[in-house]
């Protein structure tokens, strides 16, 4: 008895032994992250790409990052990331060009027109042995990237960061534009974009989602994808968002610049210009305000298609000396801009994208611990029940827009101090860092 149990004892500590010799010899597989951005211009896709990398490094498996980022541009990744540069820029019209025709076009035609790009990447591919592994793709161009090295053997396969809905934008675009060359353009656009996503989508390994609303959506137009593997990782902030520094004297030199007053109080918006983002109907839902309230001011951050139509608009506006339009401004200039203003609006129009995902502009302008003004989008009240966050307006409703500006410019006070425990939340729930499961989740996809 006694020997056959010390041979046991022997048999099992051998066995323990051989087992810590294999995890010993167990290779650790690396996350290749593709992301052609050159990290140059703050966006929601490259705030989201950081804060992808911010935490992928802590999974305890090296993190290369394919891209196009180069001197300082690199200290913006976390010192762990190991980047390869991909050495081929994708300026918008060949962005355009390349996925209108991947869309469309056979591979054997891709790849006689980006042949070069292949034989790039081919040398890339080889290196790494990227034909064994699955790749993260990022941003909507990266997506489509993943299906054309796929369909080309130079990766083994691909998961889709999802970040925006070509398909809605351009369908939002085709219903409200009048001249009927842009809206057959526009029509043609849809069309061209969903043949890519059907192939994208339908060939890729893994899905990551910014909400369930936005999985039931693809899942529904591209059936295939009931069967594909995801996660659902929302769209949120990254580490040190509480830590940017107000620039004091950028603060000073703006207060001068656009004249504010003691008892002036100051709306801000920042975000793109498009047909879905509303800012012409805030720009409407503050002239309407204007008239019975003198010391306001209207600020206007970033770019787009339709920066010229709100130029116009505030041109011939009543209040045109209250409203500025900036333009693009750093990112990292944000924090300034929001201590300056007393409310943020995010005005977007109705439109199916933001019913689907909450907006990073929502987010930041949270973390301002400002009043802020957003749209009842089904995914805002998600986490804004009861207006707890964030003081709402019907999407698409300027009168609903402008009693909402009215109400928090009157019990601005009041409502500040039922707001004051915002950025606590938006610490605890709101960043990349508390979703750990989701993350662990995404590294198993990855394996």
């Amino acid at each position: 008895m006694g020997e056959n149990t010390a041979s046991s004892r022997r048999s099992l500590q051998e066995i323990n032994n051989r087992v810590e010799g294999e995890r010993t010899l167990q290779v650790i597989t690396p996350i290749f992250v593709l992301a052609v951005n050159e990290f140059k211009q703050d966006s929601g896709g490259t705030i989201r790409i950081i804060g992808l990398l911010q935490q992928l490094v802590n999974l305890d498996r090296p993190i290369y990052l394919l891209s196009n980022a180069s001197g300082e541009q690199l200290l913006r990744f976390p010192k762990e990331i190991q980047h390869i540069h991909i050495n081929h820029i994708f300026g918008r019209e060949e962005k355009r060009k390349f996925q209108g025709r991947l869309g469309v076009f056979p591979n054997f035609l891709m790849k006689r027109w980006y042949n070069d790009f292949l034989m790039k990447f081919k040398t890339i591919s080889k290196t790494f042995a990227l034909e064994t592994h699955d790749i993260l793709t990022c941003e909507y161009l990266d997506n489509s990237l993943g299906y054309f090295l796929k369909s080309n053997g130079l990766i083994k396969g691909y998961v889709n960061d999802l970040h925006g809905v070509a398909t809605l934008e351009f369908k939002f675009q085709a219903q409200f534009e009048k001249k009927l060359v842009r809206k057959t353009s526009f029509w043609l656009k849809y069309l061209v974009s969903d043949l890519l996503d059907a192939k994208v989508c339908n060939h890729a390994k893994g899905m990551i989602y910014a909400s369930e609303s936005m999985k039931s959506f693809f899942q529904k137009t591209y059936p295939t994808l009931e069967n594909t593997p995801s996660v659902i990782l929302p769209y949120l902030l990254s580490d040190g968002f509480d830590q940017v520094a107000i620039d004091k004297e950028l603060l000073a030199n703006l207060g001068e610049k656009f004249e504010i007053g003691q008892e002036d109080k100051v709306i801000l918006f920042a975000g793109g210009f498009k047909q879905t983002g509303g800012i012409q109907d805030l720009v409407t839902a503050f002239e309407n305000v204007y008239l019975s309230n003198k010391d306001i001011k209207l600020i206007l951050i970033g770019d787009g298609p339709t920066f010229k139509a709100v130029q116009e608009q505030v041109e011939n506006s009543p209040a045109k000396n209250n409203i500025y339009l900036v333009g693009r401004t750093p990112y990292h200039h944000l924090r300034t801009y929001q201590e300056l203003a007393d409310i943020l609006v995010c005005p977007d129009r109705q439109n199916v994208y933001s019913e689907l995902i909450i907006h990073v502009k929502y987010l930041d302008a949270l973390a301002s611990g400002k009043l802020v003004i957003n749209g009842s989008f089904a995914s805002v009240m998600e986490i804004n029940q009861e207006e707890k966050l964030s003081l709402t307006f019907k999407p698409s409703n300027i009168d609903s827009l402008t009693s909402a500006l009215t109400k928090a410019l009157h019990y601005q006070e009041t409502l500040s101090k039922k707001y004051e425990g915002n950025l606590n939340y938006v610490r605890q729930h709101l960043t990349y860092a508390s979703q750990t499961k989701s993350f662990q989740s995404l590294s198993n996809l990855l394996a």
